[in-house]
């Protein structure tokens, strides 16, 4: 059975460092940490919290929006495009039953 290769990547998020451990590629596990650091920092500069723990759940609450948000832009354009191919395929229908 092939194993998939687990890399060890250093990042630091909002001033502390984590050793991240997958299978992904290291810029792009580098770009989450950062992702996940900026929307920290942004909490911290309009939120009179100084609390890592009360920063760090807000911006978790924060990207859980971002990602439930395009989650359904998502399905919305995966349903129109389906509406869209069933329109075409009665279209098609109707093409080849007049032949």
């Amino acid at each position: 059975m092939a194993r998939s290769r687990e890399n060890l990547i250093q990042v630091e998020i909002y001033g502390q460092r984590y050793t991240l451990k997958g299978s992904d590629d290291r810029a792009y596990v580098e770009s989450l940490a950062a992702h996940v650091d900026r929307r920290m920092r942004e909490i911290a500069e309009t939120t009179s919290t100084v609390d890592s723990l009360k920063v760090a759940v807000l911006a978790a609450v924060n990207v859980a929006d971002e990602y439930f948000r395009l989650k359904l832009a998502g399905e919305s354009v995966e349903d129109r495009l389906q509406n869209m191919s069933d329109k075409v395929d009665l279209l098609l229908s109707e093409v080849n039953d007049k032949d």
